[in-house]
């Protein structure tokens, strides 16, 4: 058997390797003292173990010299005690590598007739591993599944973000702002505006980098609420493609890329472009982006754009099926909120920036002149307008949280009305409780009087019988009463008007008390624990 063969023949080798080991370390030492062995003592050539020694003493040692080292000054040798023992080494390990090729020959020979079934299970443990390794990621970026849309080509992020940047802000212990985006049929293609380092790129790469996520089978850092299609084609213009072997400049290859864009884009394109027309003339550049972005709306695409220029954030306010969205941005403390403003466009701040970094006035005012005073005006008026959008922004989340304060305490007041209204009913049937008592006492007492006073016992007794048995009728009355539809529907009413699904109640003269789990007509399923009862609701009572 090969096993058996392998086994006998790695025996040897463990045998061979400490007999040459004994021997090598006798070697070592004897020319160690006498000052021939070099600073490599051992050494090996060609799979052949050997011995360093100093060139000088080459002929003091009797062995094969198999090399010396690229200055001469060291001699390889092999001893001649170790030449038939290295030998049989080689051999040994020469037939270790043949009876472990014959015993892989006839196991592949063995399951050769389940080649299919060891291919099948294969595929499967890669699918299984590849679906884990997908969960992990999801529970590492706090990933969720969105709604996949068939119908239309649709995109509606909820509270997304970037996932690197969350896992980066995760490690520094900073918070990841999300951001809220949707298009649709009516609004396909977003452009982005605000001020540098605002978020504008991070948040058009966010969109992107999601929808590839989704179309790979992976979760997306966005809120379970959120919806997404299917896209066919995914193309970007981001970051600088300047290529010296091509001859391409920055605005060459960014043409190249638009040229790429319009020719394969359509209804299922998801095109984006970061900082949209730069690279040329300003006026030129931005004139050219607002044609081919119209081109781009014409052939029904959805697609982001980022960008400084103001005929692209005017495109955006009137063309059908481009909007604007902004950066957020704190005009007094000039720093970046990071927050996405949809439907209007931002400014860039410019100036703001400039006169922040303390740079000269009167520099600032000089660039001012050069502009038109449209153009000054119309940047002033965003500055205004985000400033404002911050302002309601504000008051939007201290309404709510006013809102909220109000409502909880509508909610303890009513608790604490009906709370009140359940004492005052309880405190008025103890005191008709209370009066019927006193009265029935009042009757005893005189009847007691007329005992001691009356010498006429019989008529004393009559009347007492009559008192005992009108109470009696009383209470037989108001038993029956009790019994009657008209009792029932009345505690049906009062009880149903105050339980709930998840109200506290417990069985009229008892003390368990359980949760109401469900309602139906005049019937409830109640809650003891782990124990479920069926109980009409003229039984309960609501515990406060």
């Amino acid at each position: 058997m090969p096993a058996k063969a392998l086994k006998q023949i790695r025996l040897e080798l463990i045998e061979n390797r400490k007999v040459s080991d004994r021997l090598y370390r006798a070697h070592i030492q004897r020319l160690r003292k006498a000052g021939q062995l070099a600073e490599i003592e051992e050494y090996f050539v060609n799979g052949r173990r050997v011995l360093g020694i100093l060139a000088e003493y080459k002929r003091t040692v009797k062995g094969l010299i198999l090399g010396q080292s690229a200055s001469g000054k060291i001699t390889y040798i092999e001893p001649q005690n170790m030449i038939e023992l290295n030998n049989d080494r080689l051999q040994l390990e020469d037939d270790e590598q043949k009876e472990i090729y014959k015993i892989l020959k006839l196991t592949t020979d063995c399951i050769r007739p389940y080649r299919k079934m060891i291919q099948a299970f294969y595929e499967l443990l890669v699918a299984f591993d590849l679906l884990n390794a997908k969960v992990l990621l999801a529970k590492l970026l706090q990933a969720n599944c969105p709604t996949l849309v068939q119908t239309e080509q649709k995109i509606h992020l909820v509270n997304a973000y970037h996932p690197v940047l969350f896992l980066t802000n995760k490690q520094q212990g900073q918070k990841t702002i999300p951001f809220q985006c949707h298009f649709d049929a009516s609004n396909r293609i977003m452009v982005i505006s605000g001020p540098n380092a605002g978020g504008k790129s991070i948040t058009l790469k966010t969109i992107g980098l999601l929808q590839i996520m989704l179309q790979c089978g992976l979760f997306v850092t966005a809120h379970p609420k959120s919806e997404m299609c299917i896209i066919q084609h995914i193309v970007g213009d981001i970051g600088d493609n300047q290529s010296i072997e091509d001859g391409l400049s920055t605005y060459s290859s960014r043409l190249l890329k638009m040229k790429y864009f319009l020719q394969h884009a359509d209804s299922s394109t998801l095109f984006l472009i970061d900082e949209f027309g730069t690279g040329s003339d300003p006026d030129m550049g931005g004139a050219l982006a607002e044609v081919i972005l119209n081109k781009l709306n014409e052939k029904q695409s959805i697609g982001v754009v980022t960008t400084h220029f103001t005929n692209l954030k005017l495109l955006a306010n009137h063309q059908e099926g481009i909007f604007n969205a902004c950066m957020l941005f704190n005009s007094k403390s000039l720093k970046p909120l990071y927050l996405l403003q949809l439907g209007e466009p931002g400014s860039s701040f410019t100036f703001e920036v400039a006169n922040k970094t303390g740079l000269d006035k009167e520099l600032i005012e000089a660039a001012k002149g050069k502009l038109s005073k449209e153009k000054v005006k119309m940047d002033k008026l965003l500055n205004q307008l985000q400033v404002e959008k911050n302002n309601l922004e504000k008051l939007k989340r201290d309404i709510q949280k006013q809102m909220s304060k109000t409502t909880a305490a509508k909610r303890e007041y009513t608790e604490l009305n009906e709370q009140l209204e359940s004492s005052i009913q309880k405190h008025q049937e103890h005191k008709q409780e209370k009066q019927k008592l006193m009265e029935y006492g009042k009757k005893l007492h005189q009847l007691t009087q007329e005992w001691i006073s009356n010498k006429n016992k019989k008529e004393v007794i009559a009347k007492f019988v009559k008192l005992a048995g009108y109470e009696q009728v009383k209470k037989k009355e108001q038993d029956e009463f009790e019994k009657s539809a008209l009792y029932k529907e009345r505690v049906l009413q009062n009880v149903k008007s105050k339980i709930a699904i998840g109200a506290k109640v417990k069985l009229l003269k008892s003390k368990e008390i359980g949760m109401v789990k469900s309602i139906k007509e005049n019937r409830a399923i109640i809650l003891f624990g782990k124990v479920e009862m069926n109980v009409g609701l003229e039984k309960l009572e609501v515990v406060r």
